[in-house]
């Protein structure tokens, strides 16, 4: 039988069953791989700053806008970068709806340990065209503008 229990065991680890939740922005939940495109990131201060597009509708009939956007993820402890590819073919890629997620009980949290732990930080995983950014910070910040 397939029994799905509400928590997962990894070494002598018991945790809660880690969960995707899409994060709401100012223009909804970021859905689909054409949704975010990257133009560059920059890491200072403990802040890693993603730029780039991003293509999105608010709903079905809507016509899409091109924005520019900003994420700064603030208070960063650590981040990985992983082609799409190669992420799509990793265990991260389960139970991703959308293109922006907050990973609740995070796995990856908890093999960190230490200041990681902490239940200030937050997994954050961001897919754009190309790569997917997974952050564990304090907070972050999304800016967005119509032009460059």
């Amino acid at each position: 039988s397939n029994l799905r229990l509400p928590f997962r065991i990894t070494g002598n680890l018991m945790q809660s069953e880690e969960i995707c939740q899409s994060v709401e922005t100012k223009v909804g939940i970021i859905r689909g791989r054409s949704s975010l495109f990257l133009d560059t990131l920059d890491y200072r201060d403990n802040a890693l700053f993603l730029y780039g597009s991003l293509h999105s509708s608010r709903s079905p009939g809507e016509e899409p806008k091109d924005l520019y956007y900003t994420i700064i993820f603030r208070d960063v402890l650590a981040f990985q970068m992983l082609e799409l590819d190669t992420w799509i073919a990793s265990d991260w890629s389960e139970n991703r709806e959308s293109s922006f997620d907050e990973v609740v009980n995070s796995v990856w949290i908890a093999k960190l340990g230490g200041k990681a732990e902490s239940d200030k930080n937050k997994h954050y995983s961001f897919r754009t065209y190309d790569a997917v950014f997974d952050v564990v910070c304090r907070k972050y910040e999304l800016q967005l503008r119509k032009e460059v």
